[in-house]
This record gives structure tokens, C-alpha cells and sequence, in this order.
């Protein structure tokens, strides 16, 4: 075997290894550290007290898969420690989403070095480092992985006849389904392949407009029998229909809103934003950079005389891959809701950078170069975010809560009460959206299910002794309580900087 043949197959070995080690190196210290994040404290106790809750609760938003599956993994959870197992499982389904995304974008032409690279920067979006924090988010992940399985049976599909046209179509049109009953934003993730595709076939080869209108019907069907199934649900009183889901009205004013909020998100790719907006100035660079870097793949586009295809791609495709939400009256700004947007801003910039090697701007390892960069950059920026944004802080409010149970010698009816941070009292030196930075027990129901969780701990599961247990951010009287839990500390445990 000559080196010409072995060079791919050591090149595929190392894509697959980068795929793989890259986001587990990123996100192994938030997986393995010992903390909780807000709803993890109420599922813990739910799966055992209230079976059945979370299925209730998150089928009333939409979603049954998630709180079945939600059900079946928290119940094997008995200690706080034991939910790393979780956030490991939402970490392995994004390398399968990653491996299965690159396969697709490959598949369809663009180069190893390309997909790989596509791949692997899905599973470092600040979307994905939610997934991998977070451990009751893993659906999430999967919800992805069914979107992609039902674009790559649909678009299989696309190049049989008969019963097996069929089939592939139905098999793909159950893996939107089961993704819209899982995380319906994330069914949507369909139309990143869709955008890789398109943007490189031409239409001699079978991908022109009817190609990519079966892709978007079967995706708009599998959403739209799972609204259907759900209002049935709701209709029969199986379930209840929470308030949440309503139709937007001023679809001008969401527009705005999505090119403000949503799409800046995304176009500022590893980069989160503030809440409070320290840091504007530099956010909306870098939106402005990538904007104008995604332009500029339109002089390939023309060049290749697929203008209209690539300005197809750009200006329908985000408005279709944030559907859900834009549907919805409800205006969510959480990372976890634009992974399509996302994903698309990744195959944008890709295609861009393609063209550069094609036209001999970039030359050499110049574009490889690049990519390293761009991954290393998000790699670090992937594991500083989950780490020192959500792992770390969040692991500081579980210590400070469970020490101080753990050392209580509980007299007969202890009375605790638990002072609660405000914003300014958390132990990050910056918040930004979607909970990054934030603090588990500034809410209104957080700090009862952490002084539950700390006692289910500390006495091993059985009952234990009666207690009453308040809350709030004034200091009590003194002495009026056996245990005071003071997280308004969590402040004087913050970094100099981060």
C-alpha cells in the first residue's frame, strides 16, 4: 500500500480523535466536579417523592420524551456526586452529534479538514457547554443527534425510489418527530446539514430546489404532527397545556428581537454575552467580524454562479432554524435554544474560508492553520465557560449549604434559615445569559430543595429529625435560629478576575 492511500486513513484517524478527546479534555473537570444546578436539586427529590412530575411538567411545555427520559436517568441518581454520570451523557451524545455531523458535511463534499472542523465547533457553542453543565440538559443533546439521524435517512431517501423512498422518508420523519417531543428547537438542527449541502451541490446533482423542499416539508411535518399530538394530549386532559405556549402576535417586534438577540448570539459563536452588558462594545465586534467574514463568501457563491443559492441559504435558512421560537409568544434569549443558529453560523464561516482555499487567496496550511487556531481558541473558551462560569460557583453553593448541614448536631425541632445571595452577592465576577456566572440559590424555590438535598446526604436517605426551614435575604434575629446558612459569602469567595 502505497503512502498516497495510507495519508487518508492516518487523516480520518486523527479527525475522529480530535472529535472525540477534544470536547472530553474541554469539559472533563465540569463533568467530574461535585455540584448541582437549580432544577437538579428539585429532580433529585421529585423522581422519588412525586413520580411522574417531570414528566407532567415538561410534556405541558411540549416536551414528554425529555421528562420521560429526564424520569428514568435522575431516579439513578442518589447523591449530588452521582449526577456527573448525567452531564458525561450529554457530553457523549455531542461527540456522536459532532461525529455525525462532520460524516454528513463530508459526505457532501467538503473537505475532512472542513467537516471535522464543523463538528467539532458544535460541540463547544456556548449551547453545548450548557448541555455538558448542566445535567438534567442531556436530552437536549439527544434531541440533536435524532434531527441529524432523520436529515441523513431523509436525504438517503432522496436518492432511492419506491418502497424504499418510502421508508427512509417515514424513518427520518420519526426521527423529527421524536426530536420535536424531545427539545423542539433542536429538531430544527436539520437545516444545518441542509445549508452544508446546498451551498456545495449543484442541482446536476439531484440537490436543487425539490431536493431541499422534501427536507423542509418532512422537517415541518414531523413539528407539526408533534403540536398536533400535544394539543391532543392537552385537549384529553392527559396533560396540561402550561401557559408558556401561545402564538406570537407581533411578528414585526419578534423580528427585531431575533436579529438583536438571538442571531447576534449566534454570530458571536464561543463568545457569550453579557448581561449586563460590560463588554458591549467588543460583543458587537466580533458579530460585526463574523458578519462580514460570512459576506464575503458571497463572491465565491457568484463565482461558482450560485449567488442565488447561497443568499437562499443565509437569509431563509436562520429564520427557518429558529422557527420554534420565533412561533412562540414566548422571547427565550438561553444559549440552549439556538443551536441551529449556531450551527448554520459555523457552515457559513466554513464556506467562506473554503472559498478563500479555492480561489488561491489562502494558500498552503494557511486554512488549516486557521482552523487550529479557531479550535484551540474555542476549546479554551468551552472549558472555561462551563468550568469557571457554572461548575466551580455553583460547586461553591453546594459546599457552603451541605458543610453546613453535615456539621449540624440537629436538636430536637432545629429551626435553619438560610440567607439568600442576591445577583451582586454571587461569586463570579461576571454573568452573562442563560445562567452563566449565575447563582442557584438567588430564587424562590432553590434554597429549600439544596437544604433538602444536603439532608437526604446527611442522613443517608432516611427521614430526617423535623426541622422548619426558612429563607430570605434579610439576616433573622439573633438567636432565633439553631443554624444560620450565610451565602452571602459566596461574594467574598469571588475571583480577582477570571
Amino acid at each position: 500500500m502505497n503512502a498516497a492511500a495510507i495519508a487518508p486513513r492516518w487523516h480520518a484517524a486523527l479527525a475522529l480523535a480530535l472529535l472525540i478527546a477534544g470536547p472530553l479534555a474541554a469539559y472533563w473537570p465540569t463533568i467530574t466536579h461535585d455540584y448541582a444546578f437549580r432544577d437538579d436539586y428539585a429532580h433529585l427529590r421529585e423522581v422519588r417523592d412525586e413520580p411522574g412530575k417531570i414528566t407532567r411538567f415538561t410534556a405541558s411545555n411540549g416536551r414528554p420524551i425529555y421528562g420521560l427520559l429526564l424520569e428514568a436517568t435522575v431516579r439513578a441518581a442518589v447523591r449530588v456526586a452521582d449526577l456527573r454520570w448525567l452531564r458525561l451523557t450529554g457530553t457523549l451524545l455531542l461527540i456522536a452529534t459532532g461525529l455525525l455531523l462532520g460524516t454528513l458535511l463530508h459526505r457532501h463534499g467538503w473537505s475532512l479538514l472542513e467537516a471535522s472542523a464543523g463538528g467539532l465547533a458544535l460541540t463547544l457553542l456556548p449551547a453545548a457547554q450548557m448541555v455538558a453543565s448542566w445535567a438534567i440538559s442531556w436530552p437536549n443533546a439527544l434531541a440533536l443527534l435524532l434531527a441529524l439521524a432523520g436529515f441523513a435517512a431523509i436525504d438517503a431517501g432522496c436518492g432511492r425510489h419506491g418502497g424504499r423512498r418510502a421508508a427512509a422518508f417515514g424513518v427520518g420523519w420519526l426521527g423529527y418527530l421524536a426530536a420535536s417531543l424531545t427539545y423542539p428547537s433542536n429538531a430544527l438542527f436539520a437545516v444545518v446539514p441542509l445549508a452544508a449541502a446546498a451551498l456545495l451541490s449543484a442541482p446536476e446533482q439531484g440537490r436543487g430546489w425539490r431536493w431541499a423542499l422534501t427536507h423542509v416539508v418532512l422537517l415541518g411535518g414531523g413539528l407539526a404532527a408533534a403540536l398536533v399530538l400535544m394539543k391532543l394530549l392537552f385537549a384529553l386532559g392527559i396533560f396540561p397545556e402550561a401557559a408558556r405556549i401561545r402564538f406570537e402576535h407581533d411578528p414585526l417586534a419578534k423580528l427585531v428581537w431575533f436579529i438583536r438577540m438571538p442571531l447576534a448570539n449566534a454570530l458571536a459563536l464561543f463568545a457569550l454575552r453579557d448581561r449586563y452588558d460590560y463588554g458591549a462594545t467588543q460583543f458587537w465586534w466580533l458579530v460585526a467580524l463574523v458578519t462580514l467574514w460570512i459576506v464575503a463568501g458571497f463572491a465565491f457563491a457568484w463565482q461558482r454562479r450560485q449567488a442565488r443559492r447561497w443568499l437562499a441559504c443565509v437569509l431563509l435558512l436562520p429564520l427557518l432554524g429558529h422557527a420554534v421560537s420565533l412561533a412562540a409568544a414566548e422571547r427565550a434569549i438561553g444559549y440552549r435554544t439556538i443551536f441551529p443558529l449556531a450551527g448554520l453560523v459555523i457552515v457559513f464561516a466554513l464556506y467562506t474560508l473554503r472559498g478563500l482555499r479555492l480561489t488561491g487567496v489562502l494558500r498552503g496550511p494557511l486554512p488549516a492553520v486557521l482552523l487550529g487556531v479557531a479550535g484551540v481558541f474555542a476549546a479554551h473558551a468551552a472549558r472555561d465557560h462551563a468550568f469557571k462560569l457554572i461548575a466551580e460557583p455553583q460547586g461553591r453553593e453546594w459546599a457552603l449549604v451541605r458543610d453546613a448541614v453535615a456539621a449540624f448536631p440537629f436538636p430536637k425541632d432545629a429551626r435553619i434559615y438560610l440567607i439568600r445571595p442576591t445577583r451582586d452577592d454571587r461569586s463570579t465576577v461576571r454573568s452573562y445569559a442563560d445562567e452563566f456566572g449565575s447563582s442557584s440559590a438567588d430564587s424562590d424555590w432553590v434554597p429549600r430543595e439544596m437544604v433538602r438535598t444536603a439532608l437526604r446526604e446527611r442522613f443517608a436517605g432516611a427521614t430526617p429529625p423535623p426541622y422548619r426551614f426558612e429563607f430570605g435575604y434579610a439576616e433573622p434575629p439573633a438567636a432565633s435560629y439553631d443554624l444560620v446558612i450565610d451565602l452571602r459569602v459566596l461574594k467574598r469567595l469571588r475571583p480577582g478576575r477570571e
